[in-house]
Protein backbone atom coordinates (compact mmCIF):
# COMPACT_ATOMS: atom_id res chain seq x y z
CA UNK A 1 0.00 0.00 0.00
CA UNK A 2 1.40 3.38 -1.01
CA UNK A 3 0.52 7.18 -0.90
CA UNK A 4 1.54 10.30 -2.21
CA UNK A 5 1.28 13.44 -0.19
CA UNK A 6 3.00 16.96 -1.76
CA UNK A 7 4.93 15.06 -4.38
CA UNK A 8 6.49 12.29 -1.96
CA UNK A 9 5.95 8.84 -2.09
CA UNK A 10 5.38 7.08 0.60
CA UNK A 11 5.09 2.89 1.41
CA UNK A 12 2.81 1.67 3.67
CA UNK A 13 2.65 -1.39 5.45
CA UNK A 14 0.24 -2.96 7.96
CA UNK A 15 1.73 -4.57 11.43
CA UNK A 16 -0.31 -6.33 13.40
CA UNK A 17 -0.09 -9.22 15.91
CA UNK A 18 0.20 -12.92 14.91
CA UNK A 19 -3.11 -14.55 13.56
CA UNK A 20 -5.30 -15.95 16.23
CA UNK A 21 -5.09 -19.19 14.37
CA UNK A 22 -1.49 -19.40 15.83
CA UNK A 23 -2.52 -19.31 19.80
CA UNK A 24 -1.80 -22.48 22.15
CA UNK A 25 -4.79 -23.89 23.90
CA UNK A 26 -6.27 -21.51 26.74
CA UNK A 27 -4.56 -17.98 25.16
CA UNK A 28 -7.04 -15.05 25.04
CA UNK A 29 -7.81 -14.10 21.65
CA UNK A 30 -7.48 -10.56 22.44
CA UNK A 31 -3.80 -10.52 22.28
CA UNK A 32 -3.85 -12.01 18.49
CA UNK A 33 -5.45 -10.68 15.02
CA UNK A 34 -8.70 -12.31 14.24
CA UNK A 35 -9.49 -12.13 10.49
CA UNK A 36 -13.22 -12.50 9.48
CA UNK A 37 -13.52 -14.04 5.77
CA UNK A 38 -16.20 -12.80 3.72
CA UNK A 39 -18.07 -13.62 0.71
CA UNK A 40 -19.34 -11.44 -2.40
CA UNK A 41 -23.21 -11.52 -2.74
CA UNK A 42 -24.68 -11.02 -6.40
CA UNK A 43 -25.69 -7.23 -5.29
CA UNK A 44 -21.84 -6.67 -4.72
CA UNK A 45 -21.88 -6.81 -0.86
CA UNK A 46 -19.85 -8.57 1.63
CA UNK A 47 -21.50 -10.96 4.10
CA UNK A 48 -18.92 -12.90 6.56
CA UNK A 49 -18.72 -16.58 6.57
CA UNK A 50 -20.77 -18.09 9.56
CA UNK A 51 -20.35 -19.43 11.89
CA UNK A 52 -17.28 -19.02 14.00
CA UNK A 53 -16.02 -22.51 13.88
CA UNK A 54 -16.28 -22.20 9.88
CA UNK A 55 -14.28 -18.59 10.07
CA UNK A 56 -11.60 -20.09 12.23
CA UNK A 57 -11.00 -23.02 9.80
CA UNK A 58 -10.72 -21.06 6.69
CA UNK A 59 -7.99 -18.56 8.39
CA UNK A 60 -6.36 -22.09 9.71
CA UNK A 61 -6.39 -23.29 6.03
CA UNK A 62 -4.91 -20.00 4.58
CA UNK A 63 -2.23 -19.82 7.43
CA UNK A 64 -0.67 -23.29 6.72
CA UNK A 65 -0.96 -22.95 3.44
CA UNK A 66 -3.67 -25.30 2.31
CA UNK A 67 -4.58 -23.51 -0.35
CA UNK A 68 -8.15 -24.77 -1.16
CA UNK A 69 -11.26 -26.06 1.34
CA UNK A 70 -14.19 -28.13 0.26
CA UNK A 71 -16.87 -27.79 2.79
CA UNK A 72 -20.77 -28.47 2.85
CA UNK A 73 -22.88 -25.62 3.97
CA UNK A 74 -26.83 -26.07 4.28
CA UNK A 75 -27.13 -28.08 1.18
CA UNK A 76 -24.38 -26.34 -0.69
CA UNK A 77 -21.26 -28.14 -2.03
CA UNK A 78 -18.62 -25.19 -1.63
CA UNK A 79 -14.57 -25.00 -2.28
CA UNK A 80 -12.98 -21.50 -1.24
CA UNK A 81 -9.56 -20.95 -3.28
CA UNK A 82 -7.25 -18.93 -1.64
CA UNK A 83 -4.34 -19.18 -4.07
CA UNK A 84 -6.04 -17.24 -6.73
CA UNK A 85 -6.08 -13.49 -6.86
CA UNK A 86 -8.79 -12.46 -5.80
CA UNK A 87 -9.73 -15.45 -3.78
CA UNK A 88 -12.38 -16.65 -4.66
CA UNK A 89 -15.63 -19.39 -3.63
CA UNK A 90 -17.28 -21.98 -5.83
CA UNK A 91 -20.77 -23.62 -5.50
CA UNK A 92 -19.15 -26.90 -7.11
CA UNK A 93 -23.25 -27.72 -8.54
CA UNK A 94 -23.44 -24.90 -10.87
CA UNK A 95 -19.46 -23.78 -10.65
CA UNK A 96 -20.61 -20.03 -10.06
CA UNK A 97 -17.70 -18.38 -8.35
CA UNK A 98 -17.79 -15.18 -5.86
CA UNK A 99 -15.17 -13.35 -4.59
CA UNK A 100 -13.43 -13.64 -0.85
CA UNK A 101 -12.31 -10.97 1.20
CA UNK A 102 -10.32 -12.01 4.67
CA UNK A 103 -10.12 -8.19 6.79
CA UNK A 104 -8.55 -8.08 10.13
CA UNK A 105 -11.08 -6.77 12.67
CA UNK A 106 -10.65 -3.46 14.40
CA UNK A 107 -13.47 -2.98 16.78
CA UNK A 108 -13.76 -1.60 20.04
CA UNK A 109 -14.72 -3.15 23.54
CA UNK A 110 -17.99 -1.92 23.12
CA UNK A 111 -18.77 -3.46 19.27
CA UNK A 112 -17.24 -6.82 20.72
CA UNK A 113 -20.63 -8.24 21.61
CA UNK A 114 -22.56 -7.01 18.47
CA UNK A 115 -19.73 -9.28 16.27
CA UNK A 116 -19.54 -12.18 19.13
CA UNK A 117 -21.02 -15.01 16.36
CA UNK A 118 -18.02 -14.30 14.37
CA UNK A 119 -15.34 -13.68 16.83
CA UNK A 120 -13.93 -16.30 19.39
CA UNK A 121 -12.79 -15.78 22.60
CA UNK A 122 -10.66 -18.92 22.97
CA UNK A 123 -9.27 -21.28 20.69
CA UNK A 124 -12.04 -24.17 19.11
CA UNK A 125 -10.95 -27.97 20.31
CA UNK A 126 -11.03 -30.16 17.96
CA UNK A 127 -14.43 -31.82 17.92
CA UNK A 128 -11.82 -35.37 17.70
CA UNK A 129 -8.30 -36.65 18.82
CA UNK A 130 -6.54 -36.78 15.03
CA UNK A 131 -2.96 -38.05 13.97
CA UNK A 132 0.04 -35.51 15.40
CA UNK A 133 1.02 -35.15 11.46
CA UNK A 134 -2.20 -33.53 10.20
CA UNK A 135 -1.59 -29.79 10.01
CA UNK A 136 -4.53 -28.74 10.27
CA UNK A 137 -8.14 -29.65 11.49
CA UNK A 138 -11.39 -28.66 10.07
CA UNK A 139 -13.09 -27.51 12.89
CA UNK A 140 -16.15 -27.06 11.44
CA UNK A 141 -17.28 -30.32 10.20
CA UNK A 142 -16.17 -33.75 10.38
CA UNK A 143 -14.79 -34.68 7.28
CA UNK A 144 -12.70 -32.39 4.13
CA UNK A 145 -11.67 -33.32 1.41
CA UNK A 146 -7.93 -32.83 0.70
CA UNK A 147 -6.97 -32.11 -2.68
CA UNK A 148 -3.52 -33.65 -3.80
CA UNK A 149 -0.93 -31.78 -5.43
CA UNK A 150 0.23 -33.74 -8.80
CA UNK A 151 4.25 -33.84 -7.48
CA UNK A 152 2.90 -35.52 -4.67
CA UNK A 153 3.46 -39.66 -4.94
CA UNK A 154 0.07 -40.36 -3.24
CA UNK A 155 -1.74 -38.59 -6.14
CA UNK A 156 0.46 -41.11 -8.77
CA UNK A 157 -0.27 -43.98 -7.12
CA UNK A 158 -4.14 -43.48 -7.53
CA UNK A 159 -3.73 -42.05 -10.83
CA UNK A 160 -2.05 -44.94 -11.66
CA UNK A 161 -4.34 -47.09 -10.24
CA UNK A 162 -7.50 -44.99 -11.60
CA UNK A 163 -6.18 -45.56 -15.04
CA UNK A 164 -5.37 -49.10 -14.96
CA UNK A 165 -9.32 -49.79 -14.82
CA UNK A 166 -10.35 -48.15 -18.00
CA UNK A 167 -9.01 -47.50 -21.29
CA UNK A 168 -7.38 -43.91 -21.35
CA UNK A 169 -7.51 -43.59 -25.29
CA UNK A 170 -11.64 -43.83 -25.43
CA UNK A 171 -11.55 -40.50 -23.24
CA UNK A 172 -10.48 -36.98 -23.31
CA UNK A 173 -9.32 -36.59 -20.19
CA UNK A 174 -7.69 -32.62 -19.64
CA UNK A 175 -7.57 -32.80 -15.85
CA UNK A 176 -7.47 -35.00 -13.33
CA UNK A 177 -7.96 -34.47 -9.54
CA UNK A 178 -7.03 -36.50 -7.09
CA UNK A 179 -8.86 -35.91 -3.15
CA UNK A 180 -7.86 -37.74 0.26
CA UNK A 181 -10.97 -37.56 2.45
CA UNK A 182 -9.89 -37.15 5.89
CA UNK A 183 -12.36 -36.70 8.38
CA UNK A 184 -11.89 -36.93 12.33
CA UNK A 185 -14.59 -39.33 12.49
CA UNK A 186 -13.58 -41.45 9.66
CA UNK A 187 -10.04 -42.32 11.21
CA UNK A 188 -11.91 -42.76 14.47
CA UNK A 189 -13.71 -45.48 13.14
CA UNK A 190 -10.64 -46.63 10.83
CA UNK A 191 -8.54 -46.75 13.95
CA UNK A 192 -10.31 -48.07 16.38
CA UNK A 193 -9.86 -45.44 18.90
CA UNK A 194 -10.47 -43.02 20.59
Amino acid sequence: MSFTNGGTHFSLRRLSTPSYVTARGGTPLEFYTQWVWYRQERDGSYTPFYPGTLQYTLEEKYITGQHKYYFEFEDLRLMVDTQRSPMIQTNLDTLRSTKVLRRPVFVSREEVDAMSPLLLSKTPKPMHRVPAHWTTVDHFQDFELVELDSDNAEYDAVKQQFFATMDVSEHDIVRVSVYRTRGCGINTAVSGGP
